[in-house]
C-alpha cells in the first residue's frame, strides 16, 4: 500500500498483513533486491492499518497507523535491525482525529498529519532519537474540513502541510 526508498534500502508497507490484520513494512536491500527483515509494531491490533504511509531517512522508517486504537499512532524503527525505537501519539489526542494517515521523516525530525484534529486539521513535529513531540503546527487561516495535515512532507528543518479542501481565491476546496 505504500513505497518508500532512500540509500541502501526500500520500504514497502502491507496494511492488512497478518491474521489479524494488523499490518506491516518490509525492508529490502535496494542493491540485492533481498528482504532484510519485516518490520510490525509491538502493540498491534486488527485494523490498524501499520504500514498504509510510511517514509524512511537514512536507517530510520516512521510507519503510520491512523486505525491503532481510537486515536492512531505512528511508529519510529531502526531498519537495520528491525527494533521499534518509538511509538508517537500526540499530547492532545481525541478520538477519529486520523493521526498519521501522513507521515515523512528527515534526519532527525519526523512529522505527523491528523487532518481531522478538532475539523481543523493538525500536523506534529517529533524528535526522532527521543521521540518527543516537539511541536504542533495549525494553518493560521484554517478552517473545519480544510483537511490540513492531509499530506505531509519534511527536509532538515522546513515541513510542508498540504491541506487540498482550503478555500482559496473564492475557489471552494481549491487547496493551500
Amino acid at each position: 500500500s505504500a513505497v518508500a526508498i532512500d540509500g541502501d534500502y526500500a520500504i514497502v508497507g502491507a496494511r492488512l498483513q497478518g491474521t489479524p490484520q494488523v499490518g506491516a513494512v518490509y525492508v529490502f536491500d535496494v542493491t540485492t533486491g533481498n528482504q532484510l527483515r519485516k518490520l510490525t509494531p509491538g502493540d498491534g491490533a486488527d485494523a490498524d492499518y501499520f504500514g498504509n504511509f510510511i517514509a524512511i531517512s537514512g536507517n530510520n522508517a516512521i510507519v503510520g497507523a491512523y486505525g491503532h486504537g481510537t486515536t492512531g499512532a505512528a511508529y519510529i524503527f531502526d531498519v537495520t535491525n528491525g527494533n521499534q525505537l518509538h511509538k508517537l501519539t500526540t499530547s492532545d489526542a481525541t478520538v477519529n482525529d486520523d493521526f498519521a494517515r501522513a507521515v515523512a521523516i528527515s534526519g532527525n525530525n519526523a512529522i505527523v498529519g491528523e487532518y481531522n484534529h478538532n475539523n481543523n486539521g493538525a500536523a506534529y513535529i517529533f524528535d526522532v532519537t527521543t521521540g518527543n513531540e516537539l511541536r504542533k503546527l495549525t494553518a493560521s487561516d484554517g478552517a473545519s474540513g480544510d483537511f490540513f495535515g492531509w499530506d505531509v512532507s519534511i527536509d532538515g528543518n522546513y515541513a510542508m502541510v498540504g491541506a487540498y479542501k482550503h478555500d482559496h481565491g473564492g475557489n471552494t476546496s481549491a487547496g493551500a
